[in-house]
């Protein structure tokens, strides 16, 4: 979570978007909670970029979400077979392993 609110920060940096995170799973804000708010605030058209790798149920909820906006909302596509993806793997195994083998200090 903190990851997708540090690239929202970015995203917005040095623009007048705004931005708000929001969730298909049974965490909140819902994507129809995160949409209303942005709307609250006076924005008129949106930007749904859902953070997965490939379709399937949890890009339908951020879809029929959306949709049920009835605003006027561009959903864009997920990750899929990005070049860099293989990159981004790598590096999170190598950061597993580097935390792994960091020896664990337990104090009562």
């Amino acid at each position: 979570n903190e990851r997708t609110a540090q690239v929202a920060r970015r995203i917005a940096s040095g623009t007048r978007w705004r931005t708000r995170i929001c969730f298909a799973t049974a965490c909140g804000p819902t994507v129809a909670e995160a949409l209303s708010g942005l709307r609250a605030e006076g924005a008129e058209r949106f930007v749904v970029a859902p953070w997965f790798l490939a379709p399937g149920l949890l890009t339908d909820r951020v879809a029929a979400a959306a949709e049920a906006t009835a605003l006027a909302t561009v959903l864009a596509q997920t990750i899929g077979a990005h070049p860099r993806l293989v990159d981004v793997v790598l590096d999170r195994y190598d950061s597993a392993l580097r935390d792994a083998e960091r020896p664990v200090v337990l104090s009562a």
